[in-house]
C-alpha cells in the first residue's frame, strides 16, 4: 500500500511538473504575441502620425514633405526604423517602419528576436465637404491654371448677379449661407461660412434688396482677409494665412424666368488673394491654387486643388 502511494505521489510530481511547464510555455508564447502586437500598434500609430502630417505638404515640395515627416519621426525617436518612404507624383505618400523585438519563447526555437512591421499611407482627396467657404461660387465649367494670375470680377452688375467674371468669362455667383442680406453676405466673405457646405447641396442664390450694398461689403471682405494675414504676400503654403479663399464649385440646378435660383454644389477651388481692392475697383487680383485643407471626402467631388487626406487602410 505504501509503494503504491509513493508511486501515485511520483506520478501526482511528474504531472504536476508537466503541467508547470506547459503552463511557463504558454505563458511565454502569450507573452511574446502581446509584446509584438503592442509594439506593431505603436509603429502603426507612429506611421499613420508622420503620412497624415507630412501629407499636408503634398501640395508643395519633396522637401517640405520630407522634413515634415523626419520632425515627427525624430520626436517619436523613429528615424532609424524607416524601411520605406514612397511619395506618388505627389498625390500620396507611404511610410513603412520596421523594429527588430526580442523575445522570450522565440529562442527556445533559434529566433533571438522577430521583426514587427507597420505601413501607413496617406492620400489626397478632393474636398467633398468643408468648412469656412466663401458665399461667392464659381461655375465648374469654367477652366483655370494653377498659379496664374486672374482678376475677378467679384461685383456683381445691377442687373444680374451672375455676371462676375474671371477674366471676362461669366462664372461667378453670390451664395445664401448664412440666408439673405448683405450683412451676412459680408460677414460670410470676411471669415468664412462658420458652417459646412458640401457636394450635392443645394443652395440658393442671393438676390434682391442687397445689391447697392454687396460693393461695399466685398471691398471691405476682401481688404481684411488681405490685412489679417501675417505672412508676406505671395507665400500661400502657411496654414493661417486669410489670403486663401475656399471657393465651391456650382452647376444650375434651378432656373426660373431666366434668373438662376437655385446652384447644386459639385466641388471647391483655393484662390489666393494677392492685392486690396481700391474704393472703385470691381475686381480682385489673385490666383487658383493646390492646397490641403481641412474638409471630407464626398464620392463625385471635383477635383479642382482643393483636397483633403484620407488615410488608406
Amino acid at each position: 500500500m505504501r509503494r503504491f502511494i509513493k508511486r501515485q505521489e511520483g506520478g501526482i510530481l511528474v504531472l504536476a511538473a508537466l503541467t508547470l511547464s506547459i503552463c511557463m510555455l504558454f505563458a511565454a508564447v502569450l507573452l511574446d504575441v502581446g509584446l509584438l502586437y503592442m509594439t506593431k500598434s505603436k509603429l502603426r500609430q507612429i506611421a499613420n502620425a508622420a503620412v497624415l502630417s507630412a501629407a499636408q505638404e503634398l501640395t508643395h515640395t519633396e522637401t517640405d514633405v520630407n522634413a515634415v515627416l523626419n520632425d515627427i519621426l525624430t520626436a517619436q525617436q523613429a528615424r532609424g526604423l524607416v524601411s520605406k518612404v514612397e511619395m506618388d507624383r505627389n498625390r500620396s505618400l507611404t511610410l513603412r517602419l520596421e523594429q527588430e523585438v526580442s523575445t522570450v519563447f522565440a529562442p527556445l526555437i533559434g529566433f533571438d528576436a522577430m521583426t514587427v512591421s507597420a505601413e501607413a499611407q496617406a492620400v489626397l482627396a478632393p474636398i467633398g465637404r468643408g468648412k469656412g467657404a466663401v458665399p461667392i461660387a464659381m461655375l465648374d465649367s469654367v477652366s483655370f491654371v494653377k498659379d496664374t494670375v486672374y482678376s475677378l470680377q467679384l461685383i456683381p452688375s445691377a442687373t444680374n448677379l451672375l455676371t462676375s467674371t474671371l477674366n471676362g468669362v461669366g462664372s461667378f455667383g453670390v451664395l445664401r449661407l448664412l440666408g439673405p442680406g448683405a450683412n451676412l453676405y459680408g460677414q460670410d466673405l470676411r471669415t468664412g461660412f462658420s458652417g459646412t457646405v458640401g457636394v450635392n447641396d443645394v443652395l440658393s442664390v442671393q438676390l434682391g434688396n442687397v445689391l447697392s450694398a454687396l460693393a461695399t461689403d466685398t471691398r471691405n471682405a476682401i481688404n481684411d482677409r488681405i490685412s489679417r494675414c501675417p505672412h508676406p504676400p505671395g507665400e500661400t503654403y502657411h496654414r493661417d494665412c486669410s489670403r486663401v479663399m475656399l471657393i465651391p464649385l456650382y452647376r444650375a440646378h434651378l432656373i426660373s424666368e431666366g434668373q438662376l435660383v437655385n446652384v447644386k454644389i459639385t466641388g471647391f477651388a483655393y484662390f489666393y488673394l494677392l492685392e486690396p481692392m481700391g474704393l472703385l475697383d470691381t475686381a480682385v487680383k489673385g490666383k487658383f491654387i493646390d492646397r490641403v485643407g481641412t474638409g471630407h471626402f464626398v464620392d463625385g467631388a471635383l477635383d479642382r486643388g482643393a483636397y483633403t487626406i484620407r488615410l488608406v487602410e
